[in-house]
């Protein structure tokens, strides 16, 4: 996908009297049906969120890649907990309690996180959130 090349999903392999044959996955259901599972009737998700009260939550994307960041998401995606990925730019404008209840930071190093990409070496908005002005220069 990342080169521009179609990848469609191979859902199923169907045993037939000639042989396998792939199916593509069109949708949720389709992977139900396999799994002899109930078929959803709409879009809602079967997994209510678990949070009692509205909650503000910012899951911290910093530009230096971090798979933990990838999965908190997921697992918030996947139980339905909303949040807001925080970036950078939004950090260094400061007055996150305004927007925010909860920040959760990925598991990451401390540097990482504090002095991010160098910068000079890419683009001001692609360094660390959490230098301060007098660090850049």
């Amino acid at each position: 996908m990342q080169m521009g090349v179609e990848a469609p999903a191979v859902t199923a392999i169907q045993r037939t009297g000639r042989g396998k044959r792939l199916t593509l996955i069109r949708n949720e259901n389709d992977v139900r049906k396999d799994l002899a599972l109930t078929l959803q009737r709409n879009e809602a998700s079967a997994i209510p969120n678990p949070l009692r009260q509205p909650i503000r939550i910012g899951i911290y994307k910093g530009w230096m890649g971090n798979m933990d960041e990838g999965w908190t998401r997921f697992v918030f995606d996947t139980f339905n907990v909303p949040y807001k990925s925080l970036v950078d730019a939004e950090v260094k404008l400061g007055s996150l309690s305004s927007s925010y209840d909860v920040i959760v930071l990925p598991s990451q190093r401390a540097k990482e996180i504090i002095e991010g990409n160098a910068p000079g070496a890419y683009p001001a908005e692609f360094t660390a959130a959490f230098r301060s002005p007098a660090q850049t220069t």
